[in-house]
């Protein structure tokens, strides 16, 4: 599910821990489904027991029909902001048209 809110460019997706990305740390590994779009938007990510304490580290990829690809596009994560139970990521998205991409992230308490 995903909704668009135009007047401030927000983009909110929900997405599934990566199970296999569990740790004993508390690090988790999570990854979007498939996105298309490109400019510059905030991506809301529902995330339960997020908080503004958490470290986040996030990645953008733009994807082609097998994978990952090198693109023809500029991809950036400009800002990572975890806040209640949310993780906003400022993306760049530097082409004519939209691509498709996948966000990664990894968050761990402090």
């Amino acid at each position: 599910m995903s909704s668009v809110d135009e007047e401030m460019r927000t983009v909110t997706i929900e997405v599934e821990p990566t199970k296999a990305g569990l740790a004993k740390d508390g690090l988790e590994r999570v990854e979007t489904p498939n996105i298309r779009g490109h400019g510059q938007f905030w991506l809301g990510i529902p995330h339960g027991g997020m908080t503004k304490d958490h470290t986040v580290v996030a990645s953008i990829t733009e994807m082609g029909a097998a994978g990952p690809v090198k693109g023809q596009a500029r991809m950036q994560v400009s800002n990572v902001v975890p806040s209640s139970n949310l993780i906003e990521i400022w993306c760049n998205i530097d082409a004519p048209s939209d691509r498709t991409f996948r966000v990664q992230y990894f968050a761990a308490p402090n």
